[in-house]
């Protein structure tokens, strides 16, 4: 794309032009449904969802046949981000970017350049790819995007992970990398907020979010699409300076500055439009973000309630279904191996193959919520939004739980026994001096 940095806008090429008529389309219907943040445009946002989805249904359907796994409808929206109905829209995005460019090409070919509405296509992929990094980076600051691993997760054999909660524990362990990281990417946020420091702003940007893209493609994280998308963002707007940026960073020669991101449009009202939306941006992007995590962590970090029953791994000695003791077996399917009481968010895990647990992130184990009534001594485990187990429990001493009650049809009695399990990732100290590898 042309620089007008110190010379009169001379005409672009055929190519730049149809990039330039494709990419803002594209652009257009890619940013258009990814500012729920902004309080205002969410329900422009409502609108705009409410039509494209049934295009991108229908044209699925009939062209590019990207069908969620059988029982499953589409779209797919449990936090992930690369559900079938992703990438259908994505190929529609694509195609309708195709037939809109081929249009707009016809219509419009005699057209000598897009200089201002290519100012303002810049304008908006920058400020949105700065509101990424804030998003994330604020995020991250707070180390709460990756969590440490959690009690259950240190008693799960390595290899039951998947590739993805092994990326996520790594980041979350290390949780000064993380902040590391999100400083990164606020900072990049931060140099894309200010002209003079655009092109640094998304040098820093693309090689934030290129790193993120290769994680999640070798660690099969499911926010590949949209970690692609925020690249490609980056590299759109590296385009429009290639050729000032090549001389300088590859041939090594002196060049001047750009004038990219320069106003087009001047004049008093122009200015205090532009700083009213700056200031606008400043909330929704910094501030908004900032209170929504730092709330987060606050409740997140209060002291959690202690309980009757101690936080630990507790091992089954004894688990008898309808009086009938069945012995340890790691054959048997039925019998509970371990127990895990976690006070953070009154969460737990189970040992054990059966399926009425949750193990959407457990892999190996079976993820529970459970609820202690002191007084009446009740200990209610619940998983999948139902009861799980409903039992009164004994402490005879510090260490050892007993319960008897009801699993699902069957009365249960189980004898639970603190162990003194110790994980030494979770108490490893750091060292300067290493007379040896690990």
């Amino acid at each position: 794309m042309a620089n007008p940095a110190n010379s009169e806008v001379s005409p672009w090429s055929g190519w730049q032009k149809v990039l330039f008529r494709f990419f803002f389309i594209y652009f257009l219907l890619f940013i258009s449904g990814r500012l729920d943040s902004v309080p205002v445009w969410k329900y422009v946002e409502n609108g705009y969802k409410s039509l494209i989805k049934p295009v991108v249904n229908l044209i699925d359907r009939h062209l590019f046949h990207i069908q969620p796994p059988p029982g499953v409808p589409l779209p797919v929206n449990d936090g992930a981000g690369d559900t079938s109905h992703f990438w259908a829209e994505f190929w529609v995005f694509v195609l309708l970017a195709a037939i809109g460019c081929l249009v707009w090409s016809l219509v419009d070919r005699r057209r000598k350049n897009y200089e201002r509405l290519g100012y303002y296509l810049r304008t908006a992929v920058r400020y949105y790819v700065a509101m990424e990094c804030f998003s994330y980076g604020i995020m991250k600051m707070f180390s709460l995007q990756m969590a440490p691993p959690t009690l259950s997760q240190l008693a799960t054999p390595l290899g039951d992970f998947g590739p993805m909660r092994l990326c996520w524990m790594y980041m979350g362990y290390g949780s000064p990398y993380e902040v590391f990281a999100g400083v990164a990417e606020a900072m990049a946020g931060l140099m894309l907020f200010y002209r003079r420091t655009v092109t640094l702003g998304i040098l820093t940007a693309l090689g934030v979010f290129a790193n993120v893209m290769m994680m999640n493609l070798t660690y099969d994280i499911p926010v590949k699409g949209f970690s692609i998308e925020l690249t490609i963002s980056c590299l759109f707007l590296l385009l429009w300076d290639h050729q000032r940026l090549f001389s300088f960073l590859g041939l090594n020669q002196p060049t001047g500055g750009t004038r990219l991101y320069e106003p087009v449009d001047t004049g008093r009202g122009m200015r205090i439009a532009r700083w009213v939306l700056k200031l606008f941006f400043f909330y929704v992007a910094i501030g908004q973000t900032f209170f929504l995590w730092a709330n987060f962590y606050r409740n997140l970090h209060k002291p959690p309630v202690a309980g009757p029953i101690r936080i630990g791994v507790y091992a089954v000695r004894v688990f008898a279904v309808n009086k009938d003791t069945i012995a340890p077996s790691f054959m048997d399917s039925t019998r509970w191996k371990d127990i895990v009481f976690d006070g953070k968010w009154a969460m737990g895990s189970v040992n054990s193959p059966d399926t009425s647990f949750a193990r959407k992130y457990g892999y190996g184990r079976g993820i529970f919520f459970y609820k202690t009534d002191s007084i009446a001594h009740l200990l209610t485990i619940t998983a999948k939004q139902r009861p799980i187990l409903v039992c009164r429990y004994e402490l005879p001493d510090s260490n050892t739980v007993v319960l008897r009650g009801r699993l699902h049809q069957d009365s249960v009695y189980m004898v639970l026994q603190r162990t003194n399990r110790q994980f030494q990732l979770s108490e490893w100290q750091f060292h300067w001096v290493s007379e040896a590898n690990r």
